[in-house]
């Protein structure tokens, strides 16, 4: 009885009540996101009694939905206000239990490989270091958070081949970045700009995406618009060239190797052979993914 008193005194608690107080208390650096997230489900359950918020009341409001965005972002917003949820339990004790929510099925989004006419009408429309970190990527493949986390010490020479040598977590293995000349004459660029990082700009992914729209690239909402394309297009190029899928995982930095083993197993001149095809071979015959098909 103790325990259904507690509960009671909240029963009145709507999801709108628990969002405001969720927001008021975050000190998350993406709140603004979370409060965008919570923004689209509020104005549809907003009012509802946090006992009655339960898969099938969020059934509606997902279907909709899923009419006006990808599947991926109604996911993201359903998990905001699971997220909201467990709080109304766990710490404020507002609930006894936590309902389940489902995620939503469904098409999702895919990258886009560019072909080298797309290519140059994609950087004509970028500037500056988002137009470098591009060629960077196009030319080596390299995931976007390793592109921040590149430093200078990282940086190496052996008989005239240039690449980057990054970490595990241990310092013990390492992935090996190696550069065309694309990718070199980026990198001189850099020099000088700062003492740790190579490339101390960070936000890139935004100005992309505006590019791709005013290149004229594949605007449908299935399609990829940001950095992602330009590493699989590095990909693409690669498996073109003729590498095999131990030469592809090594470039594309997805294989750590032991200092001691890199001689024996990777052999860096062929890396560096095929790092430069991928600047000059032809368009790969691949498939590509046409959503509208």
């Amino acid at each position: 009885m103790r325990s259904f008193e507690k509960f009671r005194q909240f029963e009145h608690k709507t999801l709108g009540d628990a969002a405001a107080l969720y927001l008021a208390e975050s000190t998350a650096k993406n709140k603004d996101r979370q409060e965008q997230a919570l923004r689209s489900v509020l104005s549809f359950a907003g009012d509802i009694r946090l006992s009655e918020i339960d898969d099938d009341s969020l059934w509606e409001y997902k279907q909709a939905r899923c009419r006006q965005v990808m599947v991926g972002t109604v996911d993201k917003e359903i998990s905001v206000v699971s997220t909201v949820i467990n709080k109304a339990v766990k710490v404020w004790g507002w609930m006894p239990s936590v309902p389940y929510i489902r995620t939503v099925s469904g098409p999702t989004k895919q990258s886009y490989p560019l072909t080298r006419h797309e290519e140059r009408k994609l950087l004509r429309h970028l500037k500056g270091d988002v137009r470098k970190i591009s060629k960077f990527v196009l030319n080596t493949g390299l995931r976007r958070h390793d592109v921040f986390r590149l430093t200078w010490k990282q940086e190496h020479e052996q008989s005239g081949i240039e690449y980057f040598a990054l970490p595990d977590s241990g310092g013990n293995r390492y992935r090996y970045i190696v550069l065309n000349h694309n990718a070199k004459q980026v990198i001189h660029a850099m020099e000088g700009r700062d003492p740790d990082f190579v490339f101390p700009t960070r936000s890139v992914q935004k100005p992309i995406m505006v590019a791709w729209v005013k290149a004229g690239l594949p605007d449908h909402p299935l399609i990829k618009k940001g950095i992602s394309n330009l590493r699989l297009t590095f990909e693409r190029r690669l498996r073109a060239a003729g590498a095999n899928e131990e030469e592809v995982d090594t470039l594309l930095g997805l294989r750590y190797w032991r200092r001691e083993e890199r001689h024996a197993i990777v052999d860096l001149k062929r890396l560096a052979e095929l790092a430069e095809m991928t600047a000059f071979v032809k368009d790969p015959d691949l498939p590509i993914y046409h959503p509208m098909q």
